[in-house]
């Protein structure tokens, strides 16, 4: 009869720390923010042809800051880390605000601009796929005189 006790209490405290057992340490979890084979303007995706290298860059704007007039020649993702952007596709005529915990692939050469909105600077945190030691930058030619 004692043992039937005792193996009753031994099988109420393990039943008790089951879920602590169970659960053990926490476990990573994972949220997709953007998942897309579109630019922000219904473009396919660009990737360049031949090698490749991928470039992560973060790109920090003060209040009051620009972006002046550009376009790439290849896919370029931006996660907005920090603070809202507007930005202005001069060819589509298209404008939109992304906001912190936002992403958004990029226009492809479509020429682009963009502004810090509000109080609070702007922190983009990009990735692009490039052929090797380039910049997926292209900025209009001055105009000559």
């Amino acid at each position: 009869m004692q043992a039937i006790r005792m193996l009753s209490t031994i099988a109420i405290g393990v039943a008790a720390l089951a879920p602590a057992i169970a659960a053990g340490p926490p476990l990573p979890s994972s949220t997709p923010v953007i998942r897309t084979d579109r630019t922000v303007s219904g473009q396919p995706l660009k990737l360049p042809e031949g090698p490749a290298e991928f470039v992560g860059l973060i790109v920090d704007i003060p209040v009051g800051a620009t972006i002046p007039l550009h376009k790439h020649p290849w896919s370029r993702f931006a996660f907005i880390e920090r603070g809202t952007i507007h930005v202005v596709n001069r060819d589509t005529g298209t404008e939109a605000d992304y906001k912190a915990g936002q992403m958004a692939a990029e226009a492809v050469d479509q020429w682009h601009e963009a502004s810090v909105v509000g109080d609070e600077p702007v922190r983009l945190i990009i990735f692009e796929i490039v052929p090797p030691g380039v910049v997926n930058g292209v900025y209009p030619k001055p105009a000559q005189p």
